[in-house]
């Protein structure tokens, strides 16, 4: 039979922890209610000291878990009970995050300042939570994070789902040269070199590179695995993200993409920190501490200390030259029409559709360039093998 620990009140207010077995809740809560007792929070025993993360939870589970917390409280549950009731609902991975943060909560921390501690979930909702606490709108303020949470979701499977198949193609193809260089060529030589066939310069190169690939293949892949993990573990790093943010926009066709991507987030996020109740400095501030980009951080910092000096939103923006005409004017008037945070959020969504539109017009005509390329890299490969014993029926026949 399950075992339940609960924090309970008495008739004269006094708390109690107990700890008692019961086939369900209900049955639990009838007996609780039956001694006079009003229960607080309720939840296993035995993850009463766990509270470990198995698997990291995913977006799509943390926003499930923000609208059934704001389907609750709305209910009229209190954020224990809320917090109680979700953990026995939520799966393996949730679970365990829901356990720590109801600890929290019991010890007396506020439930935004326990999300963030967990490093689960993303930080501008953390501080979305964290104004609507103030502002005693709870509900308001998980039901905006869980939908702005689906929301990216959406776009990043739109994104994942436009450029799948190119991916694919270039994987194939990257197999494919692989499989010949290492375990076809190798027997065109064995046979060449029987021959004492003479070979023209591609193949000559071709069946060098399969040598040297065969001989420090391994040694080259760990090479590039260090410095890729290195590099992943050092990408928070000013000076790396300001490579990166070089090497984004400086590449052909995409990097307007990365522009106007980096562009719809960074106003997103404005207009629903703003939305919140957070003051646009302090927006501005949280904007930059998790942008991407370093370059729109810093310019996110600068602007934030202009609109502290009394200078209005739309001019700072125009001052840091990362946003186009049509957004500063929008911007601008709404500011005047003090409608700020849902032009903010509606600017961003405009730009969104826009991106995801010139991603796949993109990859529409990328995708036949890449089966061409890849086509014809294993083509001249094919012949260049072929080349050698083509020569060698000729001088046969003479």
């Amino acid at each position: 039979m399950p075992r339940y620990v609960i924090n309970a009140k008495t008739p004269a207010g006094e708390s109690r922890t107990i700890e008692r077995e019961a086939g369900t809740q209900t049955e639990l809560l009838s007996a609780l209610l039956s001694e006079n007792l009003t229960p607080v929070s309720i939840r296993d025993a035995d993850t009463r000291t766990s509270g470990r993360v198995t698997r990291r939870p995913s977006d799509r589970e943390v926003a499930r878990f923000l609208e059934g917390f704001a389907d609750l409280l709305r209910a009229g549950l209190d954020i224990s009970l809320c917090l109680s009731t979700l953990e026995r609902e939520c799966g393996s991975s949730m679970a365990p995050v829901v356990n720590r943060i109801a600890r929290d909560i019991d010890g007396g921390a506020r439930l935004s300042e326990s999300m963030e501690r967990t490093g689960i979930f993303p930080r501008v909702h953390c501080r979305i939570l964290r104004a609507a606490e103030h502002s005693g709108n709870l509900e308001k303020g998980l039901r905006r994070s869980s939908a702005d949470l689906l929301r990216r979701l959406e776009i990043r499977a739109s994104v994942i789902q436009a450029v799948a198949y190119p991916a694919f193609v270039v994987g194939f193809g990257l197999v494919s040269l692989l499989v010949m260089i290492l375990f076809v060529l190798p027997k065109f030589a064995a046979i060449y070199q029987g021959m004492n066939a003479t070979l023209p310069p591609v193949t000559s190169a071709l069946l060098n590179g399969s040598v040297f690939l065969r001989a420090y293949g391994v040694w080259i892949s760990l090479v590039v695995l260090v410095f890729a993990v290195l590099l992943w573990h050092q990408r928070k790093h000013p000076r790396i993200r300001r490579i990166g943010d070089v090497i984004r926009n400086s590449l052909p066709f995409v990097g307007a993409i990365f522009r106007d991507g980096e562009v719809a987030s960074t106003l997103r996020n404005l207009g629903i920190l703003i939305q919140s109740g957070i003051p646009i400095a302090q927006s501005l501030d949280i904007g930059a501490s998790i942008s991407s980009s370093e370059r729109f951080a810093h310019a996110l910092r600068n602007v934030a200390s202009g609109v502290r000096s009394g200078r209005r939103l739309s001019s700072e923006l125009r001052q840091s030259g990362l946003f186009k005409e049509s957004v500063l004017g929008v911007v601008a008037v709404a500011e005047r029409s003090s409608r700020l945070d849902s032009t903010l959020l509606e600017t961003a969504e405009r730009i969104e559709k826009e991106t995801d539109q010139s991603i796949r017009k993109l990859l529409v005509l990328l995708e036949p360039i890449l089966i061409l390329l890849v086509g014809m890299i294993v083509g001249v490969m094919v012949i260049a093998m072929l080349l050698p014993i083509f020569s060698l029926s000729s001088s046969i026949q003479r």
